[in-house]
């Protein structure tokens, strides 16, 4: 918690300079991302890029109907105050004539998670409400599973002093909390905040809430679980080299890990990739056990087109029968109950009989792979594609992240133009097909200016020392190459 007098100095500096201050910083990023208007604006979807560049607030948004950019806005003279983010907004293409410029945003993020903002104008005022948008839709219990190797109670030695972390996972949350101690006696605390998981790397702001000695300073961590171990590097604000510690478990006071649902042996039969045809579409099952956990995860192709998906929630394995709750991600037909229901699998000699909430069938061995499968010899490993890349397109540098957690795939990325970011796109309903990375490119928002297809399906594949991706809409398609990020 920062003091009162300290928080009126770095809001004075925001108000002269327009800047967000160092020692303020790590709160307001709460605001940074992408958000996207929630509900009707007069018929158009307004999508708000928000971010930190050095010491510099930029508000960038775009306005579409349909798929088609018909506006954009920056915001002028950004300010950070109480908790709230406030700015003028400047209409750099107006998406409806009647619309007023040069409006006075007053936005604020409220309990909900979700950005509340309100617009004063000429004509009056009116108020908003924007969802995060986050990337690919990735299960809390699957983030549980992958932040699990975190939890527990740690130790090490920082700056001569004894360092216990206590790091809790509980809904796909986690908490970081770490003491200091001098010999036997408590002289300091800190906190873990902004926590980002990452290619199996846990990145933290590290707050010092009672800093154990004077000349000790915030900044920015990595954990990485290794064994029985997590490795830290630490790079403290104005350092100029990172520091390194591992950190061991508390001898008897980590909680015991909460066993699997279901075990190795009770699994197995069920492993791999199935599929069967539902109301004329491919449906994919692919199950896999990883780290102790199962996971399941319906996939729907009209032709070779991903057009829905769905999750297998709870599994567990009784007397030979897999149970689950069939929960949909996306529909692939207007017509099926969206309300998760029961699910029931067993093994039928070379098959499994699935009784679902859209029906009863056998699944066979699948010829199209979902998920993360291991790659037959003749084709590339997959997870090579995790990893930031980087390309050109059309004036614009391209940047991706790619990440996999418990065989569920994330893929965003942005565009920038002469040092200014313009633009970005989330990867939807990423998953393997046919030994390739596939998903659908959705911008958010799309660089003004640019004609490119939105919608488009995406096929990324490994290609030497990067990746390449082709993509495909309305009868057009393209191939680019993007290189490690540097």
């Amino acid at each position: 918690m920062q003091r009162k007098t300290f928080l009126a100095t770095a809001v004075l500096t925001v108000a002269l300079c327009g800047q967000a201050s160092a020692q303020e910083k790590m709160e307001p990023t709460k605001f940074v991302g992408i958000w996207e208007t929630q509900g009707n604006l007069d018929g158009l979807r307004e999508v708000w890029d928000i971010k930190i560049v050095g010491n510099q607030w930029k508000v960038i948004m775009a306005y579409y109907k349909g798929n088609i950019a018909v506006g954009q806005a920056v915001g002028l003279q950004p300010l950070y105050a109480d908790g709230k983010l406030f700015f003028i907004r400047k209409y750099l293409v107006k998406p409806n004539k009647g619309w007023h410029d040069l409006g006075k945003i007053t936005a604020e993020i409220r309990k909900d998670g979700k950005l509340h903002y309100q617009h004063q104008h000429q004509g009056g005022s009116s108020s908003h409400t924007m969802a995060l948008l986050g990337g690919a839709v990735i299960p809390p219990e699957v983030v549980e599973a992958a932040l699990q190797p975190f939890a527990g109670k740690w130790e090490s030695e920082a700056d001569g002093l004894k360092e216990v972390w206590d790091i809790k996972v509980a809904k796909g949350n986690v908490t970081l909390e770490m003491t200091y101690f001098d010999k036997d006696k408590e002289v300091g605390s800190a906190t873990g905040t902004s926590p980002i998981l990452l290619n199996g790397e846990l990145k933290i702001a590290h707050k010092y809430t009672k800093k154990p000695k004077d000349d000790i300073k915030d900044g920015v961590g990595v954990l990485k679980f290794a064994i029985d171990k997590l490795t830290y590097t630490f790079q403290a604000k104005g350092a100029t080299n990172p520091s390194n510690r591992i950190l061991a478990k508390v001898g008897g006071t980590t909680p015991t890990p909460t066993p699997a649902v279901v075990s190795e042996a009770d699994a197995k039969p069920f492993v791999g990739s199935w599929e069967s045809v539902v109301d004329t579409l491919k449906e994919v099952v692919d199950i896999q056990f990883q780290n102790n956990q199962m996971t399941l995860r319906h996939s729907y192709f009209n032709g070779d087109k991903l057009v829905g998906s769905a999750l297998g929630e709870n599994p567990a394995v009784t007397n030979g029968e897999l149970k689950y709750t069939f929960k949909l991600l996306q529909k692939p037909v207007p017509s099926w109950n969206d309300t998760p229901a029961a699910a029931t699998v067993k093994v039928a000699n070379d098959k499994l009989f699935l009784t679902a909430p859209n029906g009863l069938r056998f699944l066979a061995k699948a010829t199209t792979t979902v998920g993360n499968p291991p790659p037959p010899a003749n084709e590339p490993d997959l997870k090579a594609l995790a990893g930031i890349w980087e390309g050109d397109i059309d004036g614009h540098k391209e940047i991706w992240m790619i990440s996999q957690v418990g065989g569920f795939w994330s893929v965003k990325g942005y565009f920038v133009k002469n040092g200014e970011k313009v633009g970005a796109f989330l990867g939807k309903n990423a998953a393997v097909v046919n030994g390739k990375l596939q998903f659908v490119q959705d911008f958010a928002p799309q660089p003004f200016g640019t004609f490119w297809n939105n919608g488009s399906t995406v096929t990324v594949a490994p290609d030497g020392a990067g990746i390449s991706y082709t993509w495909m809409a309305n009868g057009a398609t393209g191939t680019r190459k993007l290189l490690q990020y540097r």
